[in-house]
């Protein structure tokens, strides 16, 4: 996934009539600050922000345009022979495939149930990320992915092939990219991250802000705990929508499951003394933070955000799109290795 995310967490305050909205100010530590200066890390991260949520639906809405060819003709003899002139060879562009061997976690090959459920997902994937005319064939354990070529990019690849797996953990400590400390030095954020057992407590690096992919480049290593929310309490993911200043946003709906676990998480973190790594959350997506924000200072210690949804901001359009197609699709059910 490529970098830049930012995480806005978006609280709303109880159903109560007329509560008032709320606008916290910068969190203590930053996306990309080092972990010893807390001030600048509030200078770099984006606020976390009250919203009230509005109770209206919201749908998409595609136009298409037809474009109808015009036949023109003069007042001239009509000449019977132009209709018998060869025609130019077709300048279509054939589609594109890629392959994906299929296996297990374990490396076991992916059975036929396995097979048919990451279908699924691929072709929501594929619909998320407006791709249509796509196909989806399975054989001999390999899954087979073929889209028109004028939707064809190397990151269609990427998007199919990632796991999928979102996550949102507490932060437990911040070390720099560097620290010599076991937990950290065991982490190589120069290499694809494993994705961690959503019940154990892991270090994973902090994606770089405008970093094209991965977190390569991280100066910032995290140590957080068991994911509280994971793609289980997603109840919906909006469109991808575009901010007054140009940059794009993808809007996360949790659960009620989701809403009331984000309020525990939220009421823990809010009881740590300003500054403090412990008062954090980490958006984590296949094993990479995207980033870690800190639970304003206007929460109480125990009270935690009410009825939150999360808005990720600060994206390219690519970014939004690939984010939101992982998001709706789910995470894939085995590993997908793309084949020459």
């Amino acid at each position: 996934m490529p970098a830049g995310f930012q995480v806005r967490p978006v609280a709303l305050p109880h159903r109560a009539a007329k509560r008032p909205t709320l606008t916290t100010g910068d969190p203590a530590e930053a996306l990309h600050a080092a972990p010893q200066a807390a001030q600048a890390d509030s200078d770099r991260t984006p606020p976390m922000r009250w919203q009230a949520r509005p109770r209206r639906a919201s749908g998409l809405i595609v136009a298409g345009v037809l474009l109808a060819g015009a036949v023109t003709a003069t007042a001239c003899r009509a000449d019977s022979r132009s209709a018998q002139r060869p025609q130019p060879p077709s300048t279509t562009t054939p589609p594109v495939s890629v392959t994906f061997a299929a296996a297990t976690p374990s490396g076991r090959p992916a059975d036929t149930v396995q097979l048919a459920s990451t279908t699924r997902v691929l072709q929501a994937r594929l619909d998320a990320a407006g791709i249509r005319g796509g196909t989806i064939s399975v054989a001999s354990g390999t899954v087979r992915v073929t889209v028109p070529a004028a939707h064809w990019r190397q990151q269609v690849a990427v998007l199919l092939a990632a796991p999928g797996r979102f996550e949102l953990r507490p932060v437990l400590a911040r070390a720099a990219a560097t620290d010599p400390r076991r937990a950290f030095a065991a982490v190589d954020c120069t290499t694809t991250p494993p994705v961690a057992p959503p019940d154990k407590q892991t270090v994973v690096c902090l994606q770089p802000q405008g970093a094209d992919s991965g977190a390569a480049d991280a100066d910032t290593k995290l140590l957080v705990g068991p994911a509280a929310i994971t793609n289980n309490q997603i109840a919906a993911v909006a469109p991808p929508s575009r901010d007054p200043t140009g940059d794009w946003a993808v809007t996360i709906q949790l659960t009620e499951q989701g809403e009331r676990t984000l309020q525990q998480l939220t009421a823990t973190a809010a009881c740590q003394p300003a500054g403090s790594a412990r008062r954090q959350i980490a958006m984590v997506l296949d094993g990479i933070a995207l980033n870690s924000v800190a639970v304003a200072m206007e929460i109480p210690c125990r009270q935690g955000l009410i009825q939150a949804r999360l808005s990720v901001s600060r994206l390219t359009e690519q970014q939004a799109r690939a984010l939101h197609a992982l998001a709706t699709s789910g995470p894939l059910p085995v590993r997908l290795q793309r084949q020459p």
